[in-house]
């Protein structure tokens, strides 16, 4: 039997390599600190929320609007520990967004422009991952 000569294992090597990493098969997974440092995850059911307390200010039903915004403070809140730890600069984003939306809606004279704007902002810091 005739041994492959090493122009042979070489041009085997490179067809073989072509296009392929030559040094690891399967693709290692990110840490998980890696991942969760680079998002917040999802995020859809806070929009939602404040989607619903736009329309009822939009309405001027400034008390359903309240209440929903007691809603979005209860469900932020239960993420807070996971979110927070995921990304401290994004979180600070919305979570100061909800601030602003909640001062508005508890403010002792409540105004329909102002609780707008600020669920507005808030809306579309959500939408940008809490990106500033």
């Amino acid at each position: 039997m005739k041994h492959p000569t090493t122009s042979t294992l070489s041009a085997f090597a490179l067809l073989w390599g072509f296009g392929q990493p030559l040094m690891a098969a399967t693709p290692t997974p990110p840490s998980p600190g890696l991942l969760a440092a680079t998002f917040l995850g999802d995020l859809s059911s806070y929009k939602a929320i404040a989607v619903d307390t736009l329309e009822l200010i939009n309405k001027g039903d400034i008390t359903g609007a309240q209440k929903r915004g007691t809603d979005l403070e209860t469900a932020w809140d239960k993420a807070e520990d996971t979110m927070k730890l995921s990304d401290p600069a994004k979180w600070r984003v919305i979570d100061k967004a909800i601030d602003r939306v909640l001062n508005a809606l508890r403010a002792p004279q409540p105004q329909q422009a102002t609780c707008a704007s600020a669920l507005n902002d808030l809306i579309s810091a959500i939408n940008k991952g809490g990106a500033a």
